[in-house]
């Protein structure tokens, strides 16, 4: 019996620092954002292009998600559109796009599991097309 009230005693006062410890860490990663860099920013159609998304302040353990950014102009903002196969995530902060054609705009976030957690959307960044025959046009 007096080692069990002793083991009881022990959680009850441990019990603040745990949770001290878990909103440290809840604050810290509401701190966090995302930042999205593409590469090449001008690409000839068909070219590979780079997405590398960075968490600021820098930390491990983060999966990311990326994101098309398509204009809304009903809302003055954006729309986000999950890439089709980064459903669960990717463990690399970077992704590629095979066969870029277009003028296109991009974002990525990031997701820490443990606690469950997401940054906001990175701001988008544009891959612009040197295309001299666009699939659209505004004549």
């Amino acid at each position: 019996m007096g080692h069990t009230f002793f083991f009881l005693l022990a959680i009850l006062l441990l019990c603040p620092f745990l949770q001290s410890e878990y909103t440290q860490e809840m604050m810290s990663l509401s701190e966090s954002k995302s930042v999205l860099t593409v590469s090449p920013s001008w690409l000839t159609p068909g070219a590979l292009v780079t997405l590398k998304c960075e968490v600021q302040p820098p930390s491990a353990g983060w999966a990311f998600y990326w994101y098309k950014a398509v204009p809304d102009p009903t809302q003055k903002d954006y729309r986000y559109e999950l890439l089709s196969d980064g459903i669960n995530g990717t463990v690399e902060d970077f992704y590629i796009i095979h066969g870029q054609r277009n003028t296109a705009g991009y974002a990525c976030r990031a997701e820490k599991a443990n606690p469950d957690f997401f940054t906001h959307y990175s701001q988008p960044k544009f891959v612009w097309s040197a295309d001299a025959h666009p699939a659209a046009s505004l004549t």
